[in-house]
């Protein structure tokens, strides 16, 4: 949680994507034969590849059955992205 200021001019708390996820608030969900994995977009095509596991610090084992829904809604655009 940190404080921003709104639109209206008032202080609030929110909160700020993590790097994982690169600020969208969404992290990629992989199926295998191995279960569930969240891989971040940076890691996704070489963890598709084979080339990257869930060792890797960019993708977590979750386990054999698909998470539940999102907690919280998709982030919208970073400042200064098109």
């Amino acid at each position: 949680m940190e404080d921003f200021t709104d639109h209206t001019g008032d202080t609030r708390q929110g909160f700020r994507w993590c790097q994982c996820c690169e600020r969208t608030g969404r992290i990629n969900l992989v199926q295998s034969e191995e279960g569930f994995f969240a891989v971040t977009r940076t890691a996704l095509a070489g963890f598709l590849s084979g080339e990257h596991d869930a060792d890797n610090a960019r993708a977590w084992e979750l386990g054999p059955q698909a998470p539940a829904d999102h907690r919280y809604p998709e982030a919208g655009k970073r400042h200064g992205d098109k």
